[in-house]
């Protein structure tokens, strides 16, 4: 018993919402790297309401791509089952047995999402650096206010505090 044929309507149909659906999440996607990269010198000079409001901006943004994400993945599983697809679907998997006309069009808004989302990521890794900075500048400063002693690492012995005194070594690699 043969596999039946793909129902050319109903991939046609949503192959459509998919590539409406990329255009959406880029548009999503591309907001929320505006918001990051003005969140960059917000953070480095301190203006604490200026990221507090593009934190605010944000949250609408956000929620939306996680809701597009999901509906992404339920588009591309229904393509899969349509065209017969096994194993692991993923959209390039799915894009791959796509007609030939709507094909390009596809692969290359997959490809400006995860150019803007790689982008995205590593504007907000950058972000998270300098907010970690910033963290451990206020640390440092405010426990010297408090008078508090810096931590001092282990040493090689896996001890805390100064070296003690040569003890008979041949080689004494700390002095």
């Amino acid at each position: 018993m043969g596999m039946t044929p793909p129902n050319p309507a109903a991939v046609a149909t949503l192959l459509d919402q998919l590539r409406k659906h990329l255009e959406n999440e880029l548009v999503v996607q591309r907001k929320l790297l505006v918001i990051a990269e003005q969140m960059s010198p917000k953070l480095m000079s301190g203006d604490a309401k200026g990221v507090a409001a593009l934190v605010a901006q944000q949250d609408e943004p956000a929620r939306e791509a996680a809701r597009l994400g999901s509906i992404r993945a339920r588009l591309a599983q229904a393509l899969a089952t349509v065209l017969h697809l096994d194993g692991e679907v993923t959209l390039s998997k799915v894009l791959a047995l796509a007609p030939a006309a709507i094909r390009s069009e596809l692969e290359r808004l997959r490809q400006e999402v995860v150019q803007v989302c790689q982008r995205l990521g590593r504007q907000s890794e950058r972000n998270l650096v300098v907010t970690r900075q910033g963290l451990a500048m206020i640390r440092d400063v405010l426990g010297e206010a408090m008078g508090a002693k810096p931590m001092v690492a282990y040493d090689r012995r896996g001890l805390i505090g100064a070296p003690s005194a040569p003890r008979g070594a041949v080689v004494n690699f700390r002095y």
